[in-house]
């Protein structure tokens, strides 16, 4: 894969068009997490020159995905790489909220991603490292930062962030730095404008993390998860003993954060201990000194 994109910033450089490494791919490498088969790359060339560019090296691994947002998507047998048009802002007069556009400078476009773990990018040909948000030091101290110094502006501008904020967080077991969190908490109820698809799928990445524990917590605590699977708010407090003051490992919500944790990491084993004592608390009853659920 390294080949592949060193021939290919080369082929950007003899068109005096830039090209660099960003986002996850970045970080990935920086956290020595293996290298990806999948590679996100950054230009400041439109669609067609991207196209054009590469054709001459490259003519049978192009596949044309997302070009009107800027995206050209290229196969190498079982390695893809996708190389999207660097992003900028612009204000239209009769409104204060900004269009998306293609943009010309890096720096714009590293000043719109998430979190600065992800506004990391990195030139194939010379190896430097561009980091205008201190990433690579949130990376040393396990921070998950907002970019910029309104993290409720980034989730403005894709609410799916904030479910992104904690899948980060459980697969990469990082502490959300306290601005950001409690922007994640003010803009809780924007998840809903966000489509079940979407949600599902950084759900499925949550269960599939090393600690799908902390990210259902966070998921609580910051008042997400009423957007997503609200059945899992009854489960608080509900005691599977009878006894007023009993331990809170009787607790059916820790039961159930403790089951998920120990299951297999398969996607359905996952979602089955996730969902496997949903809507226990609307049939609890007590009958002789003893907890039953009768009928769930």
């Amino acid at each position: 894969m390294q080949e592949t994109i060193i021939t290919l910033a080369e082929a950007f450089r003899a068109q005096h068009k830039q090209l660099y490494l960003v986002g996850g791919t970045v970080r990935d490498v920086l956290l020595h997490r293996g290298e990806s088969a999948d590679a996100d790359l950054a230009t400041d060339a439109r669609p067609d020159e991207i196209k054009r560019i590469v054709a001459p090296t490259h003519p049978s691994a192009i596949v044309l995905v997302g070009e009107r947002f800027g995206t050209v998507r290229l196969h190498y047998e079982t390695n893809i790489v996708e190389i999207t048009t660097f992003r900028s802002e612009r204000y239209n007069a009769e409104s204060r909220k900004p269009e998306v556009c293609f943009g010309d400078h890096l720096e714009e476009d590293l000043s719109r991603r998430d979190f600065t773990i992800n506004a990391l990018a990195h030139d194939p040909l010379n190896g430097h490292i561009i980091d205008l948000y201190h990433g690579c030091q949130d990376l040393d101290d396990h921070i998950l930062r907002a970019v910029g110094e309104e993290p409720d502006k980034r989730f403005d501008e894709d609410p799916l962030r904030l479910l992104r904020a904690i899948r980060f967080a459980a697969q990469l077991d990082f502490m959300i730095e306290p601005e950001t969190y409690q922007a994640i908490a003010r803009q809780a109820t924007k998840l809903q404008k966000i489509s079940r698809e979407r949600i599902r799928d950084e759900m499925n990445k949550l269960l599939l993390s090393p600690h799908p524990a902390k990210g259902l917590e966070l998921l609580m605590e910051l008042g997400l998860i009423e957007w997503i699977i609200p059945e899992v708010l009854e489960l608080r407090g509900v005691s599977m003993n009878h006894r007023p003051n009993a331990p809170r490992s009787k607790d059916v919500y820790v039961h159930v954060l403790r089951v998920v944790e120990r299951s297999s990491p398969r996607l359905k084993a996952r979602w089955a201990a996730l969902l496997h004592d949903i809507a226990k608390p609307r049939t609890k009853s007590v009958e002789d000194h003893k907890v039953h659920f009768f009928g769930h």
